[in-house]
């Protein structure tokens, strides 16, 4: 069976042509370089591909149940509130008992298309260099560990890659989709929406957790979420 999932990652990535990063701009960093090949390969996996939205300025990513989106900017251009986020459905959030005027100011609450949705996000630090080359998902995904390490992390105990947002959210990926359930990963601190009243329990679609991690000193530690997970490979198989 695991060799047939690596058959099928290989074949779906040749099949969708994402582009090959530059793997050497990242010199030493072995973090930087990994994220941007896994982040790849997983988006070959997915149902659909990225779609790129020029009136936002990037990349959108959705996930294979529809309800939620990872979004990264494709070039220093434009003017945007964030530069990476994910956008996801809010009336899970409602049913579960949110007040939306409790929400902190870093989440935006909004409708689209008669759908609210709350948005978690952030800025990058650094402004990215003109394009040299063509513009793809992964060409305009590799900048951002090059020119704004610290929003990619590796998370050991997932064996995840994933890009930090906003006070514990985070946009994840397995390093090996091969050896891993959970492919992609939609990742937020539950206590924000807790304190606005949602019971975390009960949101549809989310699963309330503890996730093991360290802390700043690298000591062990569980850290409640509230997570949205995607087998790629599984269903990728299941589609053949």
């Amino acid at each position: 069976m695991k060799f047939t999932l690596c058959l099928l990652t290989a074949l779906l990535a040749i099949a969708v042509g994402f582009g090959t990063p530059a793997h050497a701009a990242f010199g030493t960093d072995i973090i930087g370089r990994t994220a941007v090949v896994s982040f790849a390969e997983m988006l070959s996996a997915l149902p659909s591909p990225p779609v790129a939205d020029n009136e936002a300025g990037g990349w959108f990513l959705t996930a294979p149940d529809g309800s939620t989106k990872f979004f990264w900017r494709r070039d220093a251009e434009g003017k945007r509130d964030f530069d990476t986020f994910i956008v996801f459905d809010a009336a899970p959030f409602e049913m579960a008992g949110l007040d939306p005027n409790a929400l902190p100011s870093y989440m935006k609450y909004f409708t689209l298309d008669g759908v609210q949705k709350i948005v978690i996000g952030r800025k990058l630090s650094s402004e990215f260099p003109p394009y040299e080359g063509n513009v793809t998902p992964v060409t305009s995904f590799e900048r951002i560990p090059l020119y704004d390490r610290q929003l990619i992390d590796y998370h050991s105990a997932l064996d995840h890659y994933g890009v930090s947002l906003a006070d514990g959210t985070v946009f994840e990926w397995a390093k090996d989709m091969t050896t891993n359930d959970k492919d992609l990963v939609f990742a937020l601190n539950p206590a924000p929406f807790i304190k606005a009243g949602v019971d975390p329990l009960n949101v549809k679609g989310w699963v309330f957790a503890k996730v093991p991690g360290t802390d700043a000193r690298g000591r062990k530690v569980e850290n409640d979420k509230l997570l949205k997970a995607f087998d790629l490979l599984l269903n990728a198989f299941e589609r053949r």
